[in-house]
């Protein structure tokens, strides 16, 4: 269940920020770390956390020494081969979602985030902004001091990560209003085709 799933992360619900991806350098999980580690210092008694979901390879091993040298181990947890009802309840019971990528093609996970009513925090960088509009909390992925700001702005702030999450409804309304109506053109082309 949940609580064995937390327990076994070592985290508490509520008190982690999820960043749902694998291991891929454009991901920026170093800058990542030095922002939390920006974070941490400056919120000495805060026990937020980072859970990562990505499966293991090289990449995640070097990662994981990072964050040892850091001294945040304890901090930045590494929730390895997540199955799919697993990873679901990660994205339940997280605080938010943060994607600090320096390129995102998909944005699938801002649309879980929403459809999960997660405030996301995200980089201001390439298809992220034009998916999540006003219902994301942005940063520049390249400065870890911004980074660390949006993450003190929004874990402080209970209203903001309220607001978020509301304008995350509605854009998942207005994405799928939009995906009905290329459905109905895409339908009226091949309409127009046939009857030629």
């Amino acid at each position: 269940g949940s609580e064995d799933l937390l327990k076994r992360l070592g985290v508490q619900a509520t008190r982690y920020l999820l960043y749902p991806t694998n291991y891929l350098s454009h991901k920026n999980h170093e800058m990542l770390f030095t922002a939390f580690n920006l974070y941490i210092h400056k919120n000495t008694n805060s026990d937020l956390k980072i859970v990562l979901t990505g499966s293991l390879d090289d990449r995640q091993q070097f990662l994981k020494e990072i964050a040892r040298r850091m001294g945040l181990s304890k901090q930045i947890i590494f929730a390895e081969h997540v199955p799919k009802d697993d990873f679901a309840l990660l994205m339940q019971k997280c605080y938010a979602v943060i994607i600090p990528s320096l390129y995102e093609g998909s944005g699938e996970s801002l649309l879980e985030a929403m459809s999960m009513s997660k405030p996301i925090l995200c980089s201001n960088v390439t298809a992220l902004p034009e998916i999540a509009r006003d219902a994301a909390l942005y940063f520049d992925p390249r400065k870890p001091e911004d980074i660390a700001s949006a993450i003190s702005r929004l874990v402080s702030d209970s209203n903001l990560a309220g607001d978020l999450i509301e304008r995350g409804k509605l854009r998942l309304r207005e994405l799928g209003d939009a995906r009905k109506m290329a459905k109905a053109y895409l339908q009226v082309f091949e309409d127009v085709l046939s009857a030629v």
